[in-house]
């Protein structure tokens, strides 16, 4: 199993963004690379709270890539996490996406394991909405939870015999 799964946290408010992404990634060291509308960033600006400051105040739209080495989800740590954030107007949007490989490497299945983390992420920080999935997660019927819950997969294990049909949609065959 080595597919893309993205946890979405929508709508973030200014003073929470830059708390956030910092607590994510925790030290520069975790840092592989970052971008900001196709700049590369110096590891250490990414865990500035100022720089955060800075494009959350914007009016105009940005968009940021980081590459970092780990991610800490209920304890357990997953490799070479991507994280995609997308600022505009007054609220900034962000994606983690991970690879179902380096999940199933942590020990990560569930879909509560990763509901459980989400949840507490988005409590802590006041982000208005969160689902995650197979990437993209806005694909209702291939989530493993949103912010109403669990499902339609309960773990990673059940994109097991889901395929797509002619027009993209998931199907589930026997």
């Amino acid at each position: 199993m080595n597919e893309l799964f993205e946890f979405a946290f929508d709508g973030i408010p200014a003073d929470s963004l830059g708390n956030l992404i910092i607590g994510l990634i925790r030290t520069a060291d975790q840092v592989v690379d970052a971008m900001e509308d196709g700049v590369d960033l110096l590891p250490a600006s990414v865990l500035d709270p100022v720089y955060w400051r800075g494009i959350a105040a914007r009016s105009g739209d940005a968009a940021c890539i980081i590459n970092f080495r780990t991610l800490d989800i209920g304890g357990k740590q997953v490799a070479r996490p991507t994280l995609i954030m997308m600022h505009y107007d007054d609220m900034s949007d962000f994606s983690i996406v991970l690879s179902g490989g380096d999940c199933k490497n942590a020990g990560l299945n569930a879909a509560d394991d990763f509901y459980q983390w989400a949840r507490k992420v988005s409590e802590r920080y006041c982000v208005t909405d969160f689902y995650g999935g197979l990437d993209a997660a806005q694909d209702a019927n291939t989530r493993l939870f949103s912010k109403d819950g669990l499902g339609p997969l309960l773990s990673m294990s059940d994109l097991d015999g889901i395929w797509e049909d002619d027009a993209g949609e998931p199907v589930r065959h026997a």
